[in-house]
């Protein structure tokens, strides 16, 4: 056994701030990770619009059909193996997505705030949208349900409030009650941090 194995070290004497400083700095951590998440997130979406810009100026002008973007897609996965998101696919929903966005939003939603899966759905999905309107008060945490298309502006005279849902919504979703009681006792645990 090595002398510094068999040294025992004595507990390390921590200041009195010590456990408010970690959980600033665990704050702080998770707070840069979100960010970098987004940041990416951001950098993926508008590289994606720009390869369906391209894709979609490149038909327009040269006439390509299907098989073009097939071999866009074996020849971008051969040169970045590791990524994903360069089937052919993807590169038929970058052009979509050019074409039924072209400033990049969605609504009045900046696409690079979403993740690419939810541009797919929402670029490719006629059916209506369900909302979830968060407000808090003073005392509690309120919630209520939207129903409405997403290409329309957020606001009162857009959108039916309801407190029941529509069948089949009504065994889908959880019930305002339930929302509202999650997010109070959200609240109240976010209050004791």
């Amino acid at each position: 056994m090595s002398k510094e194995k068999s040294i025992r070290r004595k507990p390390a004497v921590l200041p009195k701030d010590y456990a408010a400083w970690v959980v600033s700095l665990k704050k702080r951590i998770a707070g840069a990770r979100q960010k970098a998440l987004l940041s990416a997130n951001a950098e993926q979406i508008k590289l994606y619009h720009e390869i369906g810009c391209e894709i979609l100026d490149r038909q327009n002008r040269q006439g390509w059909d299907a098989k073009v973007i097939d071999r866009l897609s074996a020849d971008l996965r051969e040169a970045f193996p590791d990524m994903k998101g360069l089937s052919a696919s993807n590169l038929k929903y970058m052009r979509f997505f050019a074409q039924e966005c072209p400033d990049r939003t969605i609504g009045q939603q900046p696409a690079d705030q979403l993740p690419w899966f939810h541009v797919v759905i929402l670029i490719t999905n006629d059916k209506p949208t369900t909302g979830l309107l968060l407000f808090k008060t003073k005392k509690k945490m309120v919630a209520e349900y939207a129903l409405s298309g997403i290409d329309k502006p957020m606001g009162v005279a857009e959108y039916q409030l309801v407190l029941s849902l529509p069948k089949p919504l009504d065994t889908c979703l959880p019930s305002i009650e339930e929302l509202e009681s999650h997010l109070s006792i959200d609240l109240d645990q976010n209050k004791e941090e």
